[in-house]
């Protein structure tokens, strides 16, 4: 059951990191160029983004519950219904094992979703 909940954590994950990632925009070609030359080179922390880092626009802690509508550790167990088996005992798994599938699954797909768009924009 554990290895279940793992993974409808994980398709949770992906699901709702590609979906906030959807949503940044760059402003130009150079801007995504810009990004992937950092993001290629692993210098994300020195980059002088003239135009904001677009991962400043989308939760950096997935499960924090600081976005509006955003997950909690809680309504993640909710939904892949884990939360059930925790309350009668039956439980077979750490609820950190099935938050860390989740946060995991969302940032490589919010890192895919980013990078993909910024390689679209950063065409002439």
């Amino acid at each position: 059951m554990a290895a279940t909940y793992t993974n409808l954590a994980r398709r949770l994950g992906r699901e709702h990191g590609a979906a906030a990632a959807s949503w940044v925009t760059f402003d130009s070609p150079e801007h995504a160029r810009e990004w992937l030359r950092a993001w290629s080179t692993g210098d994300m922390l020195r980059a002088p983004f003239s135009r904001g880092d677009p991962f400043d626009h989308i939760p950096g802690s997935p499960l924090s519950g600081e976005w509006a509508d955003g997950m909690t550790p809680g309504q993640l167990l909710v939904e892949i219904g884990a939360h059930d088996d925790h309350d009668s005992g039956d439980y077979n798994g750490p609820p950190d094992a099935y938050c860390d599938a989740y946060e995991n699954a969302y940032s490589a797909a919010a890192t895919a979703t980013v990078e993909r768009i910024a390689r679209m924009a950063a065409r002439p």
